[in-house]
């Protein structure tokens, strides 16, 4: 038949016109951001002293700067605190979480904006079925050049004198109302001469890798928001526990005290001393009920419970858990693949950087084949016969002459989309720098401040201890007994105070720094 070297000539100009067409638009490359060639002169030393053993310390830029290759990838950083409930309350969080959930649903939304952009490499067809009644007219086109509808020789001959010969008459029985019964398809395919789809599949995936990375950026900041409120719980934990045992001392002071009254060595004004320093105590009880109750309920939003449904976990008070004996930092250069924010906004430039090849393909003439076939006739049994087929084949180009400036306007913005990307990429990147530069730093300062107040508590509770015996031995007066241990109380909390933040500091470390991770030796001992 004819149509079979029709569509061979077609199919065979198609592949050459795709073989030698080229996407418009810039290629993707890597943005260019600037990273220091080590953390600043506070930092490294701080990174040195998280990094390495005590020997190393002494070398804190050669340790800052050891290569990242000497430490693997761990995404599950929390578990280095060594904490069951923690490991779980995470893993929980990973699993319930409403923000979690929104991100992977951002994933799949993106593969299936990709799955859509994929479908515009192949043809569209569509099958069709009609039943029509059509009626021509009598004063329309068709009789106006066909001349008159009577039919008969005096019909044929009227016509012919009248129009001499140019038109033929229309037979009576062609505008009676007939049936037209079809059954056919119509299939089109815009060739993709510019690379406008495989610009829209690139852009496509570039979009599911930011979404991947939100996702990721998403656990990493729930966990390290689970983890910094679950440090703050067992601190106010062990604040209410600190001030059972002060309230037990000062029992036991006011029992000393009044034993002293009895034999005249003291007065009632320092037994109301006693019992005002007690009652004092005790009122930091409700704020700090009140804070655990507030933290409890925090979990459980994080979590995506409703609140108290962690009591039963969380009630039992536990020490804060001990900090990991290492944290690997690596370099700043380091980050620009640890941190999924970062590889979220390198993404989000190559995708903006595609559109701009998609509107530029908008420029350039557009070739569509088309092709329609099908069964048409008048009656239902004929339409089932070989003589009421039909077919159309054939291209269709076109190209743009004047839109008002819409389509350049169009790369003009693709163009600017990308430069915003660009510095915000940048941005994104700095940002990472300074706040890896900063938690190192405050790191590092808390826990100078931690092994101060660690000693001083020392210190005051041998004289706080001292004190108390030679008070009961009447060598040294009420007050400076009182005096010593109100400063022993204060060290504790603040001691307590510095460990809580050194937890969240490194909590927010291992945030800063993208995840966590452990030696070679580590893994593979795993």
């Amino acid at each position: 038949m004819v149509i079979k070297p029709t569509l061979r000539s077609v199919g065979l100009m198609t592949l050459v016109v795709l073989g030698g067409c080229a996407a418009v638009g810039p290629d993707w490359h890597t943005p260019e951001a600037s990273a220091p060639a080590n953390w600043s002169g506070p930092a490294a030393s701080a990174a040195a002293s998280l990094t390495a053993s005590p020997v190393a310390v002494a070398n804190a830029s050669a340790v800052a700067s050891a290569p990242a290759s000497a430490s693997v990838w761990r995404d599950d950083w929390w578990n280095s605190f060594n904490d069951p409930v923690l490991s779980q309350l995470v893993h929980d969080a990973q699993v319930q979480s409403l923000d979690v959930q929104l991100a992977l649903n951002r994933i799949a939304q993106a593969r299936a904006q990709r799955a859509a952009a994929t479908g515009a490499y192949w043809p569209k067809v569509d099958g069709t079925a009609s039943v029509t009644r059509q009626k021509i007219s009598e004063k329309g086109v068709a009789t106006s050049l066909g001349g008159s509808s009577g039919g008969g020789a005096s019909g044929g001959s009227s016509g012919g004198s009248s129009g001499g010969g140019s038109s033929m008459p229309i037979p009576g029985s062609l505008l009676a109302p007939f049936n037209l019964f079809q059954l056919g398809f119509d299939a089109s395919w815009e060739l993709d001469l510019w690379g406008k789809v495989r610009r829209q599949v690139e852009a496509a995936d570039a979009s599911t890798d930011a979404a991947v990375a939100g996702s990721q950026d998403a656990r990493i900041s729930l966990a390290a928001e689970v983890a910094r409120t679950y440090m703050q719980l067992r601190g106010v934990q062990a604040q209410l526990a600190l001030i059972d045992i002060d309230l037990n001392i000062q029992k036991r002071l006011g029992e000393i005290t009044r034993s002293r009254k009895e034999h005249g060595f003291d007065t009632d004004a320092e037994i109301a001393q006693v019992d005002a320093q007690k009652l004092s105590t005790q009122s930091q009880l409700p704020q700090l009920q009140q804070q655990q109750a507030q933290l409890e309920n925090q979990l459980s939003q994080l979590l995506a419970l409703p609140p108290g449904a962690l009591n039963q976990l969380l009630d039992q008070a536990q020490p804060l858990p001990p900090e990991p004996p290492a944290v690997p930092v690596g370099l700043p250069g380091d980050l620009l693949r640890r941190r999924p924010d970062v590889r979220q906004a390198e993404a989000q430039v190559h995708a903006v950087t595609a559109q701009i090849g998609v509107a530029e393909a908008a420029l350039f003439p557009s070739l569509t084949l088309d092709l329609g076939g099908g069964f048409q006739s008048t009656t239902w049994p004929d339409l089932k016969t070989w003589a009421a087929r039909f077919f159309n084949v054939g291209p269709q180009l076109s190209f743009p002459i004047f839109e008002g400036g819409r389509l350049r306007a169009n790369v003009q913005i693709a163009n600017t989309q990308q430069q915003q990307a660009v510095l915000q990429y940048r941005q994104t990147v700095l940002n990472a720098y300074h706040d890896a530069d900063n938690a190192l730093i405050a790191c590092a300062r808390e826990h100078e401040r931690e092994k101060s107040l660690h000693d001083q508590v020392g210190q005051l509770d041998r004289a706080v201890r001292v004190g108390f015996a030679r008070y009961h031995n009447g060598l040294v007066p009420f007050m400076q007994v009182l005096q010593a241990e109100r400063d022993y109380n204060q060290a504790q909390q603040q001691l307590l105070q510095s460990q809580v933040t050194s937890a969240s500091n490194l909590v927010a470390l291992y945030k800063a720094l993208g995840g966590g991770w452990q030696s070679a030796e580590a893994v593979a001992a795993q």
